[in-house]
């Protein structure tokens, strides 16, 4: 794709997202016209730009839509849920396009009868109006059949608190020939001049047609003024003298007398240069326009002194022969730069540019695989960095080399600063926020509401916490699942939530929040809650559990249940929820991640569900851990502490090892015994890590402990790719692999 399409896609699915959660807004408030305006912009900055492409269909459809829109808004169609499923449908068929688009360029097969069908089926709801011709044009400067405007522009003084751009909205005026200011009747003293109120206006010259200007300056309307038509202009002659009419006669003249003006001011030298080369380009453009004038050519060449342009000027001026006086009557409010001398404040002498000064952009795009380059890279060097502490050990072993450890210990504790703070820049590049995910299933609980005929109202807090965009990306699908069984197993139908004393309307709150190194996501309802007697006894009827274990368990443990494969509490089976897969692939995919899942539920209030994931999924600290000369990884986050335990204090229940730790009967796994390795005979304490895991504390047996290393975790691949307790591997400085352990994984097959 062109760099310009590659645009106009990203941008139009940031817009779509925009037209669909004001749509849903607007669904709920009808009466909401700021949604309304907002969806109606967001349609129609669509169209315009699908007008840069030759996408016929595309842009027809969008057309169609708008004008729907417009007829809304105009109080013409009432706006009803059957109109909103058929302008969701709209923004899906975009929605789609724009995918063809990213994909191959172009649009989709059937995408000219699709438009069409989608077109008239939008057009049906405002009578079967057609679409508006476009008035042909033949050229800047030139217009077929077309009416002259002058546009009063007055932007209101405090326009910019209120997110408005007067300098955009009037350079994006269509058909526009020229601009000029309208300076205030008083100029504010420099010292008390206050630079964010708007205190000038501006003129604009436009040919495009009333209609077209009107509907422009629509959010505008009380700050603009619209004057009569002038005459249409001929095309310029070709050859011969200049047969400019009145008005653009002395639009030009203006524009050259105050070029003068900037010119003759005296200046900074620092700004100049600038203003030299300002008044050179407004010159050039004007000279454009002018068939027989001599300097044209001369002032498209290289930058010229004042001297020199002053001439130039003068001699254009005399081109546009027989002189003659600007008609416009309000020439002195018009362009007052006219009127001001050379020794008023510069402020004042702008020059009428057509084009606004270039301005530097705060936000720079980045491809995202640049970006995961550079972390890669940033996990190189850290790889490398970690090679340092081994070269130290070996510097210990050489006899006389104390100068040369001295010097390694320096030089990696720089290396390691400069690392830390490369890898934190790089992780706030990647940082997003989970908004960008949240935003999204407004539609998702609209339409799943709708089909199984209960109220909902969706409410998103916390959209501006950040984390990780691998971390985010990741975390729709868990949502979805989460989000769907709440609305299928949580939520009551309206008659049952009366007959509890509940209203109607049920509320979905998604909450998200950091929490030291990880993001926490909340998914809480206010339904039914979740059955725990008959989470117990599918428990043993599935097999997930045996009756003593569930004897022993807490009633907050006996909840996590429902986490397990193939465990569900619905006797009927739907295409939403209730084959019991749903919870299951919530927890893998969390856990995967280097997550937890906790769940929470008070019958009858409602049940919380909450994802916790780290903040990053790039970089990882690990705690090293050796069994039997072998190191191994664990997720630093899930340790909680470590402790030399005397074999005494270990007791056995069952199949089962335990110890007390501070009034806490925890599990004990020796990681030997998982790894089929045999015991260490004799030994009168064991070294236990214990651990977390989704709520649940459990102590790992291991042979030493080691310091926590940060590293870049990969997936095992290949015919590794499906080996069970592993989470994957990482490389440490001496190049040997550390293999990281999915604790969940191993856990869940050695105390079950």
């Amino acid at each position: 794709m062109s760099a310009l399409l590659t645009q106009f896609v990203t941008e139009g699915r940031d817009l779509l997202e925009q037209a669909s959660s004001a749509l849903l807004e607007l669904e709920r408030n009808p009466g909401d016209t700021s949604r309304l305006d907002a969806l109606f912009r967001a349609v129609h900055t669509i169209k315009g730009a699908s007008g840069l492409f030759d996408f016929l269909p595309f842009t027809r459809t969008v057309h169609a839509g708008e004008d729907l829109m417009d007829a809304i808004r105009a109080g013409d169609v009432a706006f009803t849920p059957e109109l909103a499923d058929l302008i969701l449908e709209m923004l899906d068929r975009v929605s789609g396009w724009l995918d063809d688009l990213a994909d191959s360029g172009a649009l989709g097969p059937g995408a000219e009868a699709q438009g069409d069908s989608l077109s008239a089926r939008l057009r049906e709801r405002i009578g079967g109006a057609q679409e508006a011709p476009v008035e042909p044009t033949n050229g800047v400067g030139t217009c077929v059949e077309a009416s002259w405007h002058r546009v009063l522009y007055r932007p209101h003084e405090a326009v910019f608190f209120s997110g408005g751009d007067p300098l955009r909205m009037a350079l994006s005026t269509p058909e526009l020939r020229s601009v000029s200011l309208l300076m205030p009747e008083t100029i504010p003293a420099v010292d008390s001049y206050d630079p964010f109120l708007v205190a000038v206006g501006m003129e604009l010259l436009s040919s495009a047609p009333l209609a077209v200007l009107e509907e422009h300056f629509r959010y505008v309307v009380d700050q603009v003024e619209i004057l009569a038509e002038l005459a249409p202009q001929s095309p310029p002659p070709q050859h011969g003298a200049v047969n400019m009419g009145d008005e653009m006669l002395g639009v030009a003249q203006a524009l050259i007398t105050s070029q003068q003006r900037l010119i003759a001011c005296p200046e900074h030298k620092e700004i100049r240069a600038p203003s030299l080369a300002s008044a050179q380009q407004v010159l050039a453009r004007v000279a454009a326009h002018l068939p027989d004038a001599p300097t044209g050519h001369d002032l498209g060449g290289a930058p010229l002194q004042a001297e020199a342009l002053d001439a130039l000027a003068a001699q254009l001026l005399q081109s546009l022969a027989p002189p003659q006086a600007a008609p416009m009557a309000a020439e002195a409010d018009v362009s007052p730069l006219n009127e001001t001398t050379a020794s008023e404040d510069p402020v004042t002498e702008a020059p009428a540019s057509l084009e606004a000064a270039p301005r530097k952009s705060a936000v720079l795009r980045v491809d995202a695989e640049r970006i995961d380059q550079l972390m890669n890279l940033t996990g190189e060097l850290i790889v490398a960095k970690n090679a340092m502490p081994f070269l130290a050990r070996k510097a210990e072993e050489i006899e006389g080399a104390r100068e040369l450890l001295r010097e390694i210990k320096t030089q990696y504790d720089m290396l390691n600063r400069i690392t830390e703070e490369l890898q934190s820049a790089v992780m706030q590049i990647r940082m997003v926020p989970v908004g960008s995910v949240l935003g999204r299933f407004n539609r998702l609980v609209r339409d799943l509401s709708r089909k199984l005929g209960k109220q909902i109202d969706l409410r998103t807090t916390g959209e501006e916490t950040e984390a990780d965009k691998t971390v985010v990306e990741e975390l729709a699908d868990p949502l979805v699942h989460l989000i769907r069984n709440a609305i299928d197993h949580g939520f009551e139908p309206p008659q049952d939530r009366r007959a509890a004393g509940k209203p109607e309307v049920g509320t979905l709150r998604l909450h998200a929040f950091q929490r030291d190194d990880s993001v926490v996501i909340e998914v809480a309802d206010d339904g039914r809650g979740i059955d725990l007697v008959r989470v117990k006894a599918k428990a043993l009827e599935r097999g997930v559990v045996d009756a003593d274990t569930l004897e022993r368990m807490s009633d907050d443990a006996a909840l996590q249940l429902i986490l397990a494969p193939g465990l569900s509490t619905k006797e009927e089976i739907s295409d939403l929820s209730g084959r019991g897969v749903g919870m299951d692939v919530v927890a893998s995919m969390v856990r995967r991640l280097g997550g937890a899942v906790l769940v929470e539920s008070t019958p009858g209030a409602g049940t919380t569900v909450r994802i916790t994931l780290p903040l990053s999924m790039a970089v990882q600290r690990l705690m090293m851990i050796e069994v039997d000369r072998n190191l191994f990884g664990i997720p630093i986050d899930t340790v909680v502490e470590s402790q030399k335990i005397p074999t005494a204090r270990i007791r056995r229940h069952r199949d089962s090892e335990m110890f007390v730790l501070r009034d806490r009967m925890i599990p004990l796994v020796r990681l030997r015994r998982v790894f089929g390795l045999p015991g260490v005979a004799g030994e009168e304490t064991v070294n236990v890590m214990v651990v977390n895991v989704d709520g649940n504390e459990i102590g790992l047996a291991v042979d030493r402990f080691h310091p926590g290393v940060d590293t870049i975790v990969k997936p095992l691949s290949g015919l590794l790719a499906q080996t069970s307790g592993y989470a994957g591997t990482a490389l440490l400085g001496d190049g040997s692999v550390l293999l990281a352990l999915d604790l969940p994984e191993i856990l869940e097959c050695h105390l079950n």
